[in-house]
């Protein structure tokens, strides 16, 4: 969830010749690198953070409650969109009229626009939100479909192997269903495709808890090497047949999935095997990361679009963007969320360790 920093700030530094500057205030010093390190990172992260949505809620359904499962994901994802929602819906708008104009007075804010996507960043919430409640709709009427079992079992056969042909496939199908729709994240209507690609991923991750030998394979070494190799080699290749055609344009496809389910278990693998015990300051950045997403792009915004109007490289405003962001994340984290009913909203629970 940090990376979003990540992201967002360099979008203004490589995004000036693309689709992305129609809405997007874009500096005039630009870094194609900074462009390669966004795509790389966007091509994985969400994906990856869907398919342990999906896992967790699987564990947390096993281990607790339904009743349990729906309270805590009410209080963690509903009450956080509905508080955190309409400071966005509010904020961002004039933000990017600052970004655009280079000033922001009352006479501005009749120009704000919400163009149906209200909750900006906090698109994921709402995402998650509905695909809680169909998973709550399909676990209460899970009896009923006893009957296809069978076929669930040898889909999952199917699926959840080392090497992850028909995910990819999977992947590249709803690629294709995602289309001309792309990632518009509208609340209203939604856009399903990009919905179903989400669910995707979160169907997989919630699977994932039946298949957990899986997990044990993908941490050995040579799964780890294997799989990212493949993925980064992949991911280039996309880079390298951008806007293609025809033939060319399946090669790209396959080359988008295999790079987002690859880099997707191979990070799970390369974590699994590395990070095998507690780790207090892990932990400590790890839940920091939900509050630090929350705030983030406000500040990277009215950061980026500040320094529009400096003649500075544009990787040292990205840097600037990034370390001011992230301190001012993690100080306010430390001394106004953590330990206050906030950070009990948003990490379940109040803690007590100090690192």
């Amino acid at each position: 969830m940090s990376l979003g920093i990540v992201i967002h700030a360099s979008v203004p530094y490589w995004a000036g010749a693309g689709e992305i500057a129609l809405f997007w205030p874009t500096d005039k010093n630009q870094s194609p690198s900074l462009g390669i390190v966004a795509i790389f990172i966007h091509t994985w992260r969400m994906p990856l953070f869907f398919l342990l949505a999906g896992f967790f809620a699987h564990l947390v359904l096993e281990r607790r409650s339904t009743r349990h499962f729906a309270m805590d994901r009410l209080k963690r994802i509903a009450v956080p969109l509905a508080i955190f929602g309409p400071v966005m819906a509010l904020t961002l708008p004039m933000l990017w009229i600052y970004g655009a104009t280079g000033r922001i007075t009352l006479g501005t804010l009749s120009d704000i626009s919400l163009d149906g996507q209200p909750f900006g960043h906090l698109w994921f919430l709402y995402y998650l939100i509905i695909l809680y409640g169909m998973l709550l709709l399909l676990r209460a009427i899970g009896q009923p479909l006893s009957f296809a079992q069978p076929v669930g079992r040898m889909v999952g056969r199917a699926i959840y192997t080392k090497i992850p042909v028909a995910f990819v496939l999977l992947t590249a199908v709803l690629v294709i269903v995602r289309g001309e729709g792309g990632e518009d994240k509208t609340v209203w209507p939604i856009n399903v495709p990009d919905l179903l690609y989400s669910a995707l991923f979160f169907l997989y991750g919630y699977g994932l808890y039946n298949h957990r030998d899986l997990i044990d394979k993908l941490r050995s070494g040579k799964m780890v090497s294997v799989l990212l190799a493949v993925a980064t080699i992949s991911f280039f290749a996309q880079l390298a047949l951008a806007d293609v055609e025809g033939l060319a344009g399946l090669v790209l496809l396959f080359s988008h999935s295999s790079a987002t389910v690859g880099l997707s278990l191979g990070l799970i693998g390369l974590f699994e095997r590395y990070l095998t015990s507690h780790n207090p300051r892990i932990r400590w950045l790890a839940d920091s990361s939900y509050w630090i997403y929350i705030i983030h792009m406000p500040v990277v915004a009215l950061l980026t679009f500040y320094l529009l109007n400096h003649d500075l490289n544009a990787n040292l405003k990205f840097a600037l963007a990034c370390t001011i962001t992230g301190v001012l994340g993690l100080v306010t984290y430390r001394y106004f969320v953590r330990y206050t009913p906030l950070g009990t909203l948003l990490n379940g629970k109040r803690f007590r360790e100090v690192v």
